[in-house]
């Protein structure tokens, strides 16, 4: 007796775009409290026509990250990659990047804090980890990350959280700037300048001068001194 497999219906995201739109063109009839102008508003913002043009900059941020999905889930696409990452070119690029002297200096001036050596540690395994096969989800990563920027940039939505990081991101400058720069650096010099006043808060700027000088050179000394032990 031959044993039938039970086969489940999945439907794609093509089913679902097609649901959620018949739901959203039959959402004023339901919701719209008999106004007989709720259908022909919302038609209106649904046809593309009436739409903004960043719609049309993340639809093809959405038809870029499938087309280059596509074309990295080919296996002679892979296969191709294989080969170049095993080429003698990347072994060359590589082992050039790895000896400059400013990657060295970046990777020493890391190594030199506790969070550095964290933060390489998780670069080294992200590349460690970060295969051939996974490259097509990798594309669609950063299509959505292209399109969730735009729709933050853009939204009308996204009002209030652009407003509230426009804010964060710009008062702390400010409060350095207006509330510790111009009073205790700026004011004075000018002051001096001018009319020739002396205060205490003149003697600010030669002072942090001196605590610079002498935190480099408490630094430099500190390489010396592992350069040597090494």
């Amino acid at each position: 007796m031959n044993e039938t497999a039970k086969t489940s219906w999945h439907p794609g995201l093509l089913t679902w775009l097609i649901i959620g739109g018949f739901l959203l063109v039959s959402m004023p009839v339901f919701f719209g409290d008999n106004d007989q102008q709720a259908m022909r508003r919302f038609l209106h913002h649904f046809n593309p026509w009436h739409w903004p043009g960043w719609y049309a900059v993340n639809f093809w941020f959405l038809f870029a990250g499938l087309l280059v999905a596509l074309v990295l889930r080919n296996s002679s696409v892979q296969t191709a990659l294989h080969f170049f990452y095993a080429s003698h070119l990347w072994y060359s690029v590589k082992s050039c990047f790895k000896k400059s002297k400013p990657n060295q200096a970046v990777v020493r001036f890391i190594l030199h804090k506790r969070f550095g050596k964290w933060l390489l540690r998780k670069w080294l395994t992200f590349w460690q980890n970060t295969k051939v096969e996974r490259y097509p989800a990798y594309a669609w990563v950063f299509a959505f990350i292209a399109i969730f920027i735009v729709f933050f940039r853009y939204a009308a939505w996204m009002e209030m959280p652009r407003n509230y990081l426009l804010f964060y991101w710009k008062y702390p400058r400010q409060f350095i700037y207006h509330s510790v720069y111009e009073p205790f650096y700026l004011g004075p010099l000018v002051e001096f300048n001018i009319s020739g006043t002396i205060t205490w808060r003149l003697f600010i700027v030669p002072a942090t001068g001196l605590l610079l000088i002498v935190w480099l050179l408490r630094i430099a000394s500190k390489s010396k001194k592992k350069r040597r032990t090494t």
